[in-house]
């Protein structure tokens, strides 16, 4: 679906950025709005998502932020009119600039005219939506919230990215590529590891080891969170089983529910279509 012209879409960001996205707007008062998390793999999950929405007539926004894919160039639109071309991607990511695309792309679904919106996030991008709904004077026709695979970062940083990151950040080195990748597939700069390992407004869904909640707890709207049995942001860092983890944050939360999909993992590989079901199960309960 994504692959077709007539899908996709761009928006100009604060800063002139050039950010594109997907959407489908078919004959309904509802919509989608999706963000994909670090690096921005999760195509095939948002595809199969778009298709159950297309089919019960819901429209579908997926908007890219400043911190989609790993590495790319980007257009930045400056105020003479020109256009310069500029690296961005998850590798140097701002948790905050992320947070501020992803309300850019919301307003956008709210001129659209939509009476109900969905917000939809996967992996980083859940913790993007908490922080966006605690931080932000948000339209009241957001209607709900739906977390795919959300994580507890902080437990995840290797220790030895952090002694470098530590090291570089104190020589004013902050740009620097650290030696090795996050996640195992991911380069980032020393700003942008300790961004993840320090900013307590990213470090909002500590359900591993626990912490603080309080953004959790602020969320009036209704949470439905749908989540792997393995996990690797679950069964590489506790004992816990995914079904643990999501019962702290359903005891943390207003009105949080959730679903674990049996074998699926952080990508849901395989599960695409499980998903897609369930998350328009979902909207339309």
């Amino acid at each position: 679906m994504f692959e077709k012209d007539n899908y996709k879409i761009s928006l100009i960001n604060r800063d002139g950025l050039e950010l594109r996205g997907y959407y489908n707007k078919v004959n309904s008062k509802q919509c989608v709005v999706a963000f994909c998390g670090f690096g921005g793999n999760c195509d095939k999950i948002f595809c199969a998502i778009a298709e159950q929405c297309e089919k019960n007539n819901i429209s579908f926004l997926f908007g890219n932020t400043q911190g989609s894919y790993v590495r790319k160039m980007l257009k930045r639109h400056l105020p003479d009119g020109s256009i310069v071309e500029v690296e961005k991607g998850a590798f140097n990511e701002d948790f905050d600039e992320c947070v501020l695309d992803m309300s850019q792309w919301i307003d956008y679904a709210v001129k659209e005219g939509f009476e109900q919106l969905y917000l939809l996030g996967a992996s980083i991008a859940c913790n993007r939506i908490v922080n966006y709904l605690n931080h932000y004077q948000y339209p009241n026709n957001i209607k709900k919230v739906i977390l795919l695979c959300p994580q507890h970062l902080r437990p995840q940083t290797d220790i030895n990215m952090l002694n470098e990151t530590e090291k570089l950040m104190a020589e004013n080195r902050p740009e620097e590529i650290l030696k090795d990748k996050f996640f195992g597939y991911c380069e980032v700069t020393a700003r942008t590891n300790y961004n993840i390992s320090h900013n307590d407004q990213l470090d909002n869904l500590p359900y591993l080891t626990g912490g603080n909640f309080d953004m959790l707890k602020n969320i009036r709207l209704p949470i439905r969170v749908v989540m792997g049995s393995v996990d690797e942001g679950v069964v590489d860092y506790t004992d816990k089983s995914a079904k643990d983890c999501m019962e702290v944050l359903k005891n943390n939360a207003q009105d949080l529910n959730y679903e674990i999909i049996e074998g699926g993992r952080h990508n849901f590989k395989n599960k695409e279509q499980q998903v897609g079901e369930t998350v328009i199960k979902y909207v339309m309960e």
